[in-house]
Formats: C-alpha cells, structure tokens, sequence
C-alpha cells in the first residue's frame, strides 16, 4: 500500500509500459509507480490530462481559469510545440493526421502536420468522454450521443434509451467494428449500449451496480463502491462484450477511503 493524497486517476505512463502513473488533480506533481517503488515528480502546474498514444503525447496544464495549455511531443512528424485551450480540457485522443481534445461542449481537432487547430466540433450537450474509429468520433454527452464523421466535420445527435441517467465511458472494438457505451440507469445499475455500423443500437441492463468503467480485449469492467457493507469497500464487474454474459465479480476490501479509479494491465 501506498498513501498518496488527491489522486483520483491513475494511467499507464507510455503506450508499450507497465510504468503507473497517479495524477494528482488540484496540486502540481503526480507519481510514478513502479513494482514497489513510488516516485513523487513536481510540476509548474496542475495536469488536466496526460494522453499517451503509440507515437505523440499530449500534456495538458490547468495553467489558470481562463486555459489550459496543451504541450505536444509528436515522434511521427518529429515535432514539439505548444496550444492554449479553454479551460476544463478532459481527455485526448489521435489518429495518424489529428489530435482530438474535448472540452466541455466541444471537441477541437489538431492537425499534427501544421500543428494548427483546424476544426472546433459542437457536441450535443456537455460531455468528457469519446472514442474514435477510422471513420467516426463518438462521444457520450448529456442528454444525446453526439456522432461525428471524420473529414467532412458532420454531426449527428441520438437519442438515449428512456431509462438513462448518465451516459459514461466510450469504446471503439476494432475486432467487431463496433461502439459500446456504458450508462447508469434510474436504478444506479450499470448498461451497456452496443451500435451497429450504422448507429443502431442493442441495450443490455448488466444488472450490476455502477461507478466507473474500462474497455480491454472485449472485456467491460466495472467498478462500485459500497456506502453500507461492513468490510465491503466496492464491488468489481468483468463482462464479455460479445456475449454480455458476467465472467467473474468480486468484493473490493474497505479502506480509510473508497475506490476512485482502476487500471487493467497486460
């Protein structure tokens, strides 16, 4: 066990290491933890973001109220340079000709090559969550899915099915050539939403409860905590995004404080 305090996400460091990374989200350090070791690194500012993808990364630096800024280290166009966004940037994305980054009611586009913000793209409602595919960005914003196709920019809105609460995570499967999304419904239990190529959708109520999620190798997991159960702490959910079927569930233990986030390793 190690105590360390304000970290509510914890991250891989790079696309090909199982170095850990613990983002501190009010104070200017985060950690890095690897086996038994855990190292504390200062900054100049707060981290929104830390994107890694298998060939650029992108840093993003609450700086102050009005902004943030994005630093960019891009090994494919061997380039380094900096961006001022908004403030409450939350997550990063790319593909081999752009860096997506969202932001509240819109997701800006980066060109990697000239490093300029070529496109800013409205989102349905307010939203902190996407995913893309060759074709298509999707992200789970409030009140409607907001789909939107690379290259031409064009948007589209769907409608959720009547019994969400909130739509959450987003997940692009190469293998079926899908999205999923998860969302709690009025219940407080976890569902999934499978889209087809052409935006149809097929709902499963997982009938599990739900905080958070993470997408890997088709696999859904699901974490809860527990308010009420003596030396419960939290309840973990694995699917099979295929089959929807529950591989397995277990009890997280109770600790001081409970469960913020998780990281699925190879």
């Amino acid at each position: 066990y190690f105590k360390v305090p304000d970290i509510p996400y914890i991250q891989k460091k790079a696309h090909s290491s199982d170095d850990i990374v613990l983002l501190a989200e009010h104070e200017p350090y985060y950690y890095t933890l690897n086996k038994d070791t855990i190292k504390k690194h200062k900054l100049s500012n707060p981290i929104a973001f830390w994107y890694q993808g298998q060939n650029v990364s992108v840093k993003a630096y609450n700086v102050d109220t009005n902004g943030n800024e994005l630093k960019v280290k891009d090994k494919k166009f061997n380039k380094k340079y900096s961006l001022t966004l908004p403030s409450l940037v939350t997550m990063g994305e790319s593909d081999d000709k752009y860096i997506y980054v969202i932001q509240g009611m819109s997701i800006y586009v980066i060109d990697r090559k000239t490093e300029e913000i070529i496109k800013t793209l409205g989102l349905a409602s307010y939203g902190d969550l996407f995913d893309h595919s060759e074709k298509h960005i999707v992200a789970s914003s409030e009140h409607e899915l907001t789909v939107i196709e690379k290259e031409s920019w064009k948007s589209k809105f769907l409608k959720y099915p009547d019994d969400l609460e909130q739509a959450d995570t987003v997940h692009y499967d190469k293998k079926s050539g899908k999205f999923f999304v998860t969302y709690i419904n009025k219940s407080g239990n976890a569902c999934l939403l499978e889209y087809n190529k052409d935006f149809t959708f097929k709902k499963f109520d997982l009938k599990f409860p739900y905080m958070s999620a993470k997408f890997k190798d088709q696999k859904l997991y699901i974490i809860s905590q527990e308010e009420n159960k003596k030396g419960i702490g939290g309840y973990m959910g694995i699917f099979d995004i295929r089959t929807k079927k529950k591989l397995n569930e277990f009890n997280l233990p109770e600790e001081k404080t409970k469960v913020q986030d998780f990281l699925i390793l190879d």
